[in-house]
């Protein structure tokens, strides 16, 4: 009787794993499990991890055989650092959807989360091998090797990972983009020109700026001028992140610097149910979070003036420039994208060497086009141009010339003015407008005048006496 027992009790368990014996939900539950699908998303949005959690526990209490609770419960519970429950249920989701990418993404990320970045990086390997088409994931596996591998990874390895995105998705801009910069590097001329000529397919017509550049680089390809090539197609690749047709093929690679995306869709649902459930939309609200993002990271007598953020290191991260009245301060973000913490940036306070001046405004940007994000600093009286050394810190390159006004900055903003592929500064104080031209040895000169700003400028409304915000000055004034 005993045995008859035990064996009764592991086929009710295998029973609540695999759901034998169900009936299959009716319509009124999908629809339940609908709106607590969206109940759930909505918190997951405002960061109510918890209530992500339980409304997900719900879908998967639901709809038990259909994978989107169990992986998005996963999620939330991985965000909320509790890895054996979300291990657990990434489990489940991945018995009921094996071959599913974005649930195999899930699982790979808690398995990072865990320690073992390895096994994590195999994971996304087998879902590339299962959804070879997946574009969205394979530059997730490409992303995750090259952090992992380091300067290890062969360059081979990223070509192919590279050519296998764009044969399914062939005309992604960024994609190619960056597989033509490869072959620049590995100094393959034939194909890295074939490649730039049909990027200038896809960008037909090509804006004046990005072809001035892109013929250079063919014609250093041409050439056999490795070095002349690298450097004119780093600038065209800068030139080419602010085109729109390159910014969409981006958005449609997702951002592999974070957690994976929640599921957003059913597997299992009936083909006519409606997407969106009368009762299941959610109102949205923002919320102020404590002083616990702050307390201990920040001098409590300072006054903060401006902020940015930016990836300072290149480690995929985003970091935080502060301006204030102590000077310029950078925290760096060491925290891995798949922890969730109360600050991310607690104990890294990196202040720049030699600044301890006041600061007002701030513009991070790549001023010598080397790949790495510098930063712009306006003080009381000064522009001061820090350049990264590449690994997050920063030497000051440049302290500009702040003219005939050298008072309190109301505006500091950069671009690429004169479409010259380097980034020119214009600012503004309370007397003047100032243009700052990024001249081709490296440095800023102030050419205000040379360009025609103040006539172009002097009509436009803005609340100084004799100059204007900055924000209200087109860059095509200076196209001279």
């Amino acid at each position: 009787m005993r045995m008859v027992n035990g064996v009764t009790g592991i086929l009710m368990a295998a029973c609540l794993i695999s759901g034998c014996g169900e009936s299959a939900p009716s319509r009124d539950v999908w629809e339940e499990a609908l709106s607590a699908k969206h109940t759930g998303l909505a918190y997951l949005y405002r960061n109510d991890l918890e209530g992500a959690a339980g409304s997900f526990e719900s879908v998967a209490r639901l709809v038990p055989r259909e994978p989107l609770g169990h992986a998005n419960r996963a999620l939330a519970l991985l965000k909320l650092q509790d890895y054996e429950q979300a291990a657990a249920s990434v489990d489940r989701a991945v018995d009921l959807a094996p071959e599913d990418g974005e649930v195999l993404s899930i699982k790979s990320d808690i398995v990072a989360a865990r320690g073992d970045r390895e096994a994590a990086l195999g994971l996304l390997a087998h879902a590339v091998g299962l959804n070879a088409s997946d574009v969205e994931l394979r530059y997730k596996y490409l992303t995750e090797m090259r952090r992992l591998r380091g300067p290890e990874l062969p360059e081979e390895d990223t070509l192919a990972e590279l050519r296998a995105m764009l044969e399914y998705e062939p005309e992604n801009l960024a994609v190619l983009v960056e597989l033509n910069a490869t072959l620049v590097r590995l100094g393959r001329s034939q194909e890295a020109s074939t490649g730039y000529r049909r990027m200038a397919g896809l960008l037909e017509p090509v804006p004046d700026d990005i072809q001035t550049w892109l013929d250079r680089t063919l014609d250093a390809l041409n050439r056999g001028d490795g070095t002349e090539a690298e450097s004119s197609a780093g600038i065209l690749g800068n030139l080419l992140v602010v085109d729109p047709a390159y910014r969409a093929s981006r958005d449609r690679l997702g951002d592999p610097s974070q957690q994976s995306p929640p599921l957003y869709d059913f597997r299992t649902a009936p083909p006519d149910l409606p997407s969106v459930a009368a009762d299941s939309l959610v109102d949205m609200q923002f919320v102020d979070a404590d002083s616990a993002w702050t307390d201990g990271i920040l001098p409590e007598e300072e006054q903060w003036t401006d902020l940015a953020l930016a990836d300072v290191d290149g480690d995929g991260r985003l970091d935080l420039a502060l301006a204030g009245r102590q000077g310029l301060t950078v925290l760096r973000n060491l925290v891995d994208s798949r922890e969730t913490v109360s600050s991310p940036w607690s104990g890294r306070d990196v202040s720049i060497p030699g600044q301890g001046d006041a600061v007002f405004r701030l513009a991070p940007g790549d001023f010598d086009n080397d790949g790495d994000m510098d930063i712009l600093a306006a003080g009381t009286s000064s522009l001061q141009v820090y350049l990264n050394e590449g690994d997050g810190t920063y030497g000051l390159a440049q302290t500009l010339d702040p003219g005939d006004s050298p008072r309190f900055f109301t505006t500091v903003s950069r671009a690429d003015f004169d479409h010259d592929g380097d980034l020119d500064v214009l600012t503004s104080n309370r007397g003047a407008l100032r243009f700052y031209r990024h001249t081709e040895d490296g440095v800023f000169e102030e050419a205000t005048s040379a360009t025609g700003f103040l006539e172009s400028a002097s009509g436009a409304p803005g609340p100084n006496a004799e100059g204007v915000t900055a924000d209200v000055v087109s860059a095509d004034v200076v196209a001279a």
